[in-house]
């Protein structure tokens, strides 16, 4: 038994002394930067490569699935420079893995990010440690298909008035330390017409490949410039492939919404669903709307018969692509958060379930006898577990490689009804609360507010406040994404209203339980969490102990009109949230500044001075109104933090302040 397992072991079984000093080592466990890792396997599954990435350093390391032992580590961060983030890796053969390189200003676009591509280089896993062998392609271009089931060889797109996609050999390619000469040739000389497997005429935005390496679609735009589209068909017994249109858009359809303002017309826009990934049902595409400013959401579309359906609905994060199962079916999506990318997994959404486990296979090898899964519950990180056969899977990674197998909290998923609406909460109860020892409450309304959804699964932040003995509520108010349309358009204009009634109901259905102390009550949230909080404390104050709010919304008139939203965030805010023109009273009705004059709850105001989203000048103004009401205030301004706080170390400080503070005002079940 290591050090770190005995002190999970007495955590479990001594007093609560002993356990306040494994809830301090959580700030460091839970808070500190972790790696954005992605573990794939070879299509043999006989090796593993994880990639390991952050602010400071890439890097991707080999293992073989048999032994677990390490055979290589590749210093990606020594292939490119800082300006470039990985973007994608992928096994090309069981001997080469490519990886996608991009620029980090790229990273917001989402139709023609492919395009953005910087650089590709191929990696030879198999090389020795001393002599690493990388390959690199310079002509400009994007890589459409690994192809794993052909040896050495990838697919490799040109795009312009004609645009191309070639077959290329690595073996032909030139190393990045290669010296070059007059007899080189660039990318080996491999991009000429005997290389070309398909074309088309207009420029291609995206390309679709069956794994085997045979086209399966294009979208491009034709010389009308309108987007097209189509999907190959063989003619007769020859080779030759044509193009079958079964889908085309407008020019008009795809202004942007800065052009659409030049025009005076105001109608709400039905979606525009631009495909992304072939599915492996018939003519059914998985895509994204392209009028919504991120996608957030993935539809599974039929062109040709025109119907759609919603598949998965993301937690605030842009979508970026998708992760396949053997037999082509989504099964989660790539993201990205805080600058990088990320991945998630999912299992049906909305989660509206009972359970706590999420349990997906997040790759497998080409004959299925090796594969990865992903686990992940709502007291339990992230995990990659590999299985052999039909062997016990073994663990290879965690998502927080320093905590326990599970902490020692339960969970409750629970509904309340709100004007004929069900509103869903998540309830944390610290290990010991039961009614002889009802523990101290917590409610963190989540940001966002629309679109954004707390998840049955691990939550660094609930976690923290349960091993500190309090026990987390967490409301997917109206507004919330992850219930469908009808759930989240409800909360349009209810920032301060329906919303709020929502919160209050969960907390006042908690409060009633037998093993929650309802005297002692806080609620803790950022950005509109942080609104939420101050909100929740103004209209029943009763019901609170204390209030935390971090880049919280405080004037919804000077949220509307800051500086630094864009034209289509604009028009957003003014259907979601309220007009300034029209709303301006209903605004200032809901806005906490102009009611802290009234403020009776110990409050902690947190802000960030370069926060661009809820600028700090929210918080100034409820400082001054306070002062001049000499009512006390804890307030702290952190000068270099943005509106996520995501500077190393930031995280663990705001979160050890909070603590602090809560638990001056409640003291935590003993």
């Amino acid at each position: 038994m290591n050090k770190f397992t005995l002190l999970i072991t007495l955590t479990l079984l001594v007093s609560v002394c002993t356990n306040i000093a494994w809830a301090d080592d959580l700030l460091d466990i839970l808070f500190s930067e972790q790696p954005t890792a992605d573990l794939r396997l070879s299509p043999s599954g006989a090796l593993y490569i994880k990639t390991s990435v952050s602010k400071q350093a890439s890097s991707l390391s080999v293992f073989n699935t048999r032994t677990l032992a390490e055979n290589n580590v590749i210093d990606l961060a020594e292939l490119f420079d800082e300006n470039t983030v990985l973007r994608d890796i992928q096994w090309i053969d069981n001997q080469h893995v490519a990886a996608v390189l991009i620029d980090k200003e790229a990273l917001e676009n989402t139709l023609l990010e492919r395009n953005s591509q910087t650089r590709l280089i191929i990696i030879d896993v198999t090389a020795a440690k001393s002599k690493p062998l990388v390959y690199e392609v310079t002509t400009q271009g994007s890589l459409i298909e690994a192809a794993p089931t052909q040896n050495g060889v990838f697919y490799f797109a040109r795009n312009g008035r004609k645009s191309k996609v070639y077959k290329i050999q690595i073996n032909k390619l030139l190393t990045i330390n290669q010296k070059r000469n007059k007899l080189t040739r660039v990318d080996g000389g491999q991009f000429i017409a005997k290389n070309v497997v398909v074309q088309t005429d207009g420029f291609a935005i995206r390309w679709f490949f069956e794994p085997s390496g045979e086209p399966v679609a294009v979208a491009f735009f034709n010389e009308e410039q309108k987007l097209q589209l189509a999907v190959f068909e063989k003619t007769g017994d020859a080779s030759a492939l044509t193009l079958k249109p079964i889908k085309t858009w407008e020019k008009d359809e795809l202004e942007s919404e800065e052009e659409r303002q030049k025009v005076d017309n105001k109608e709400e826009r039905a979606p525009l669903f631009l495909p992304i990934a072939k599915s492996s049902k018939s003519n059914a595409f998985y895509a994204t709307n392209y009028h919504e400013e991120q996608a957030l959401s993935l539809y599974l579309v039929d062109y040709e018969n025109d119907t759609f359906e919603q598949i998965y609905n993301s937690p605030g994060l842009p979508i970026k692509d998708i992760i396949f199962s053997k037999d082509n079916d989504a099964m989660g999506v790539v993201v990205i958060e805080e600058g990088l990318y990320t991945t998630e997994y999912f299992d049906g959404q909305p989660v509206k379930s009972d359970t706590n486990m999420l349990n997906v296979v997040a790759d497998e090898s080409v004959l299925g006898d090796v594969k990865l899964f992903y686990r992940e519950a709502h007291n339990k990180g992230g995990q990659f577990l590999l299985q052999i056969e039909d062997n016990i899977p073994v663990l290879v990674h965690k998502q927080f490689p320093a905590l326990s197998e599970q902490l020692p909290s339960s969970q409750i998923v629970g509904t309340v009804e709100v004007d004929n609406m069900p509103i869903t909460y998540l309830l944390t109860l610290p290990q010991g609360a039961s009614s002889n020892n009802p523990a101290p409450l917590i409610i963190m309304p989540h940001g966002g507010p629309f679109n954004v959804f707390d998840t049955p699964y691990f939550d660094p932040m609930t976690q923290f406040f349960a091993a500190n003995n309090y026990a987390v509520l967490r409301v997917n108010f109206r507004g919330s994404g992850g219930y469908g349309l009808t759930h989240r358009d409800a909360g349009k204009k209810q920032w301060g209203t329906k919303m709020i009634d929502d919160l209050s109901a969960a907390l006042i259905n908690v409060q009633e339980r037998a093993d929650i102390n309802a005297t002692k009550t806080c609620s803790v949230g950022m950005s509109y969490g942080g609104y939420a909080s101050l909100m929740l404390n103004l209209q029943s104050p009763a019901l609170f102990k204390c209030a935390v709010s971090v880049a919280g919304v405080t004037d919804m008139n000077l949220f509307l009109k800051q500086p630094h939203i864009t034209y289509a965030q604009k028009e957003w805010l003014r259907e979601y949230v309220g007009d300034t023109q029209v709303d301006q009273e209903a605004l200032f009705a809901i806005s906490p500044l102009y009611q802290m004059q009234h403020f009776k709850t110990p409050l902690l105001l947190i802000h960030g001075a370069k926060d661009e989203r809820v600028i700090a000048e929210h918080s100034f103004r409820v400082k001054l109104v306070l002062e001049q009401a000499n009512i006390p205030l804890d307030w702290v301004l952190y000068e270099d933090a943005n509106h996520h706080f995501a500077e190393e170390g930031q995280t663990k400080q705001l979160f050890a302040s909070i603590l602090d503070f809560v638990n001056e005002h409640l003291k935590p079940v003993e």
